[in-house]
Parts: C-alpha cells; sequence; structure tokens
C-alpha cells in the first residue's frame, strides 16, 4: 500500500511541477504517461529538444511518508555506449516546499548543467549513429565486390579455396583481415596489390 502511494504522490506532483515549468521557462513539459512507466514510483517529465527529467521520492526512504524528492536529468536511451562518463546531474528538495519553490530550483541548479550535457550526449549519439552507418556501408560495399556473408560485423569471404575473415573498424575507414594457410602465391599477390594501391 505505502508503494502505491509513493506513485500516486510522485505522480501527482510531477503533473504540478510539469505545468510550472512550462510557466517559469516558457517551454513544453509534459508527464510522460506511457505504458513503459508503468508500476514504477518515479515519473519522467518531457521537455523540448529530448530533455527529461525524472522525479522520485529520495533514495533509502522507504516509507509513504518521505521528506525528501530527487529530481535528475535522464539522457536519451543507449546514451551509455557513446558516453557513458558524462556527470550525472540531479538535486534533492524537501517534499512540502511549494511547486513553483521546486520548479525555480529545477530551473536553477538542475536545469543549465544538465543541458550542457545533453547537448554533448546528443552530438555524440549523432557521431556514433553516422560512424555505424558508414561502418555498414563499407560492409555492403565488401560484400558486393567479394561474396561472401556478414555475421554480427564480420565477414566471411572466399579466398582460393580458404575463407579470410574481414572485420570493418573505425567507422568503414579501416578493416582487419585473417587469414590463414594461405598459398604462398596468393599471399605475394595479396601484398603486391596492396603496395600497388
Amino acid at each position: 500500500m505505502a508503494y502505491m502511494n509513493v506513485r500516486i504522490i510522485v505522480r501527482q506532483l510531477s503533473g504540478f511541477l510539469a505545468d510550472e515549468l512550462s510557466k517559469q521557462t516558457g517551454e513544453t513539459w509534459t508527464v510522460d504517461t506511457s505504458e513503459k512507466w508503468e508500476g514504477h514510483e518515479s515519473t519522467h517529465i518531457n521537455g523540448p529538444d529530448q530533455q527529461v527529467i525524472v522525479v522520485r521520492r529520495k533514495m533509502r526512504e522507504y516509507s509513504a511518508n518521505f521528506q525528501r524528492i530527487e529530481i535528475s536529468g535522464c539522457y536519451p536511451d543507449g546514451y551509455g555506449n557513446n558516453a557513458w562518463d558524462l556527470k550525472e546531474h540531479k538535486i534533492s528538495v524537501a517534499r512540502d516546499r511549494a511547486v513553483e519553490a521546486i520548479a525555480k530550483e529545477i530551473v536553477r541548479r538542475l536545469l543549465p548543467d544538465y543541458r550542457k550535457s545533453l547537448v554533448e550526449v546528443v552530438e555524440l549519439m549523432a557521431k556514433a549513429a553516422e560512424s555505424e552507418a558508414n561502418k555498414e556501408a563499407a560492409i555492403q560495399r565488401l560484400l558486393s565486390s567479394l561474396g561472401g556473408s556478414n555475421h554480427s560485423g564480420t565477414i566471411w569471404a572466399p579466398l582460393d579455396g580458404h575463407w579470410a575473415k574481414i572485420r570493418v573498424l573505425h567507422g568503414g575507414k579501416k578493416a582487419e583481415l585473417d587469414v590463414h594457410s594461405l598459398p604462398i602465391e596468393t599471399v605475394e599477390r595479396m601484398m603486391r596489390a596492396a603496395a600497388d594501391a
């Protein structure tokens, strides 16, 4: 029962906070009511430009009579693959403070640094997506010219009755070639072709 009360309290507060943040920032902030958060104690408030803040009771306050609210900036899904060392941005406020005062604290203490980090994360994710697209294009180009098959980014291509293992690296700019037991003549041809390129 206490768990349900915490969810209700946090969700109600989040609704008031979203409205107040919209007033104070002149931007649109709304509570995320999607099913993926159903059953969670925390509530997500979506803002402009991929901004998301998470509202929850302060950790280690286990009863429905919790005294503090923790509010943190949230990064887009998948950011940890590209920007795992970014600072976590969060503040803690007393639960009994007026909604206007809590929103002011968010605007003053949380949003400035969180927004700077979020821009950095979005840029890193865009670069990673571009690099992955370039890598995939290089894999398809190699498959088209060499034949073979792609297994999780590793190409297995036929080479003089043997198989060459090719891993595309660095966003499609380089590749690693691994072959075993090739005839000397094949190795000589490969080395001459590489030298002439």
